[in-house]
């Protein structure tokens, strides 16, 4: 299967490409809603003009269509790619900042049991004295994770958009 999906997806992007399949296939099926409703959403009018004027300079026609298809082919699966990994990378740090929440969260709850507690045990049965002015560092465990959260997650992210966008960008170079 992986080694078809490769070979099925230039094919099917070169036959929806093809502009012989868009002017009798798709367009003659197409409810003039959806088509209008296209044209509103995306640049198509706009897109073919410049097709028309590219075609006008460019004396082999196959080429130029050949190569459009391999862009539009490279494109979509680098962009669909970073999709991805910037959907993973917001996940991940929204479970940061959820961490973050948390720690305020918690110190609230415990501040609270300590009025409960004031002189007496904790619900662990052991004595809780603190020294007048001292401060538990609750923040330690979130600042501790920082490093690891920048190695594992912000540069291999900033490292995948740069070589994604690079190989998109020279894709033809």
């Amino acid at each position: 299967l992986l080694l078809l999906t490769l070979p099925l997806c230039l094919a099917i992007t070169r036959t929806l490409s093809n502009p012989t399949f868009l002017t009798t296939h798709l367009v003659q099926y197409t409810p003039t809603f959806v088509h209008d409703a296209f044209h509103y959403m995306f640049p198509i009018t706009e897109l073919t003009a410049s097709y028309d004027i590219i075609t006008n300079f460019v004396s082999n026609k196959t080429l130029l269509h050949d190569m459009i298809c391999h862009l539009g082919f490279v494109t979509c699966h680098i962009q669909m790619g970073l999709g991805h990994i910037g959907i993973a990378f917001l996940t991940s740090e929204q479970r940061r900042k959820n961490m973050l929440i948390r720690m305020d969260v918690d110190n609230e709850n415990d501040d609270n049991e300590e009025e409960k507690n004031a002189g007496g045990s904790s619900s662990s049965g052991k004595v809780t004295k603190k020294k007048k002015g001292e401060k538990s560092d609750i923040s330690r465990k979130f600042r501790r994770s920082a490093p690891a959260f920048i190695f594992f997650t912000v540069l291999p992210y900033m490292f995948q958009i740069i070589f994604f966008g690079n190989l998109n960008k020279f894709a033809f170079i």
